[in-house]
């Protein structure tokens, strides 16, 4: 008997660890595959034509984006949807000006699904 109940006791731990990292696997291809939309929205949506990963030439970079918005502890998405009215990374008039100008053109009609992809997108790559 004791046996029988150590035996569906090991069954039952297996059964849970075994969940458990199929739910981790599938939260990983979830995150994947968000990251893959995001970066394709970013290059599709021009954002790409002003920020790269590390230059700050035209725009800032998106290091410099998400880092500044965790140190601040603000949301990237609530900026891209207007929310935030002034750029907390860009303080050049005449870039905020352009960007706003962007945001109302390309990134306006962005679901939140597809803002949030491009924020786990920026967020991955600024690793």
């Amino acid at each position: 008997m004791k046996k029988i109940l150590l035996l569906c006791t090991l069954l039952l731990v297996t059964v849970i660890a075994c969940n458990k990292k199929k739910e981790e696997n599938e939260k990983q291809n979830v995150m994947a595959d968000q990251i893959a939309q995001g970066e394709k929205l970013f290059n599709e949506r021009t954002c790409a034509s002003c920020h790269t990963l590390d230059n700050n030439d035209v725009g800032p970079s998106i290091k410099e984006i998400v880092n500044t918005y965790q140190e601040q502890n603000k949301d990237i998405i609530k900026f891209l949807k207007g929310e935030i009215k002034h750029p907390i990374v860009e303080q050049d008039s005449s870039q905020v000006e352009v960007m706003k100008n962007n945001i109302e053109e390309f990134i306006k009609n962005l679901s939140d699904a597809e803002l949030q992809a491009i924020s786990a997108y920026m967020m991955d790559v600024a690793k």
